[in-house]
């Protein structure tokens, strides 16, 4: 069995400047995100830091999450949980993760764990 981890952590005011840029928000959530985050910057900087971490702990280029092939979504006890898609979807099946995300006011933090099944 392979473990891998990544963590990643942002800056909550950058996201309040962020969310008005509709080409950033287009480029960087899905339409589902995007009604999750509802305008709140701790959120949408959580599920960034998400996206970043899964990169991370995978060792690949932080644009291969992007596009909407890497999805966070959310149990209805508000657990995190990773959506992957297309090509990722594939490449990683035998994989599983875990995801954790929090925030406070000024900063946003996660950390994605994988291992093999």
């Amino acid at each position: 069995m392979s473990i891998g981890v990544g963590t990643d952590i942002a800056d909550v005011a950058r996201f309040e400047r962020l969310l008005e840029d509709v080409g950033f928000t287009e480029r960087v959530f899905t339409p589902d995100e995007l009604r999750y985050i509802n305008g709140r910057a701790a959120t949408a900087a959580g599920i960034f830091c998400a996206k970043e971490a899964f990169v991370k702990a995978l060792g690949l280029g932080v644009f291969s999450a992007m596009h909407g092939r890497v999805e966070v979504g959310h149990l209805e006890s508000g657990r995190p949980y990773l959506i992957l898609q297309g090509e990722l979807a594939e490449r990683y099946a035998e994989y599983e993760f875990d995801l954790s995300i929090a925030h406070t006011d000024t900063v946003a933090t996660a950390t994605v764990v994988w291992r093999t099944k």
